[in-house]
């Protein structure tokens, strides 16, 4: 069997410190966790189209007709020019309550309409569900329909592209982590979900309180609760493999 060169050594030692390698059009791997269904239009086809079009499918649900949804520059652009206009997709399998839920989108909120929210991720089972939103620097909460935003995390730079995931635990605790750190932003119990039959996972804007555009980069949600991983722990596991690859280069060396 031929040894592995200096080069393979590298590109595999590559491949383990980024953030992941897609592995079907419906599934990856992205910050070390196997994500059963991604929407990500850097993806080649079927997935690089309107999530309305994408496998697995998206439901699309608008009121207005001003809002409009693009991709440009390999992401998602949902944008509504005002508080009366929604736009957002809905995907109604994956559910698996019995081991807990985990949610991760890489996003980026711009043009406010006032001081509203921009763009919203709604998650929940059979009984229970809660609202998520952003706006240009926190990250918030619906209690109850029509309720109050409470803000769970702060001073945020969310104009640039954001790391958020949830993991929403089977007895519906929810830890929000931002940008891959590994202490929660944010934790919430079942208190604060709103009753009511959700049995799916959505994002845009669905409220006649949000409005702007959000970014979406990915969308990508499974059944587990996955911690955050430490976020040196991937470049540390790239960088164990660096002694082997010296160790071949010696080797394939002559005279050594």
């Amino acid at each position: 069997m031929k040894t592995l060169t200096m080069r393979k050594i590298l590109i595999i030692a590559a491949l383990v410190i980024g953030l992941g390698a897609f592995n079907s059009a419906g599934a990856a791997v992205i910050n070390g966790v196997n994500w059963s269904n991604v929407y990500d239009p850097d993806v080649t086809p079927p997935n690089n189209v309107l999530p309305d079009a994408a496998t697995p499918a998206w439901s699309l649900t608008t009121t207005g007709g001003n809002s409009t949804a693009t991709i440009a520059s390999n992401y998602l652009a949902i944008s509504d020019p005002a508080l009366t206009d929604n736009r957002y997709y809905t995907n109604a399998s994956g559910w698996d309550m019995t081991n807990g839920m985990s949610v991760e989108a890489r996003v980026q909120m711009l043009n406010p309409i006032g001081t509203a929210a921009i763009g919203q991720i709604r998650i929940g089972n059979a009984s229970k569900y809660l609202y998520i939103t952003f706006d240009q620097t926190k990250i918030s909460y619906v209690n109850g329909v029509g309720g109050p935003l409470v803000t769970i995390a702060s001073g945020l730079d969310m104009s640039v592209f954001t790391t958020v995931r949830l993991t929403l635990a089977s007895n519906l605790d929810l830890n929000i982590y931002v940008n891959n750190n590994t202490t929660p932003s944010g934790t919430l119990t079942s208190a604060v979900f709103t009753s009511g039959a959700a049995n799916n996972i959505l994002f845009g804007d669905a409220a006649n309180t949000v409005g702007g555009t959000s970014n979406w980069d990915y969308i990508a949600y499974t059944a587990g609760v996955f911690p955050v991983p430490e976020p040196a722990s991937m470049a540390l596991l790239g960088l164990g493999l660096l002694p082997l690859c010296f160790a071949l280069y010696r080797k394939q060396r002559p005279g050594v």
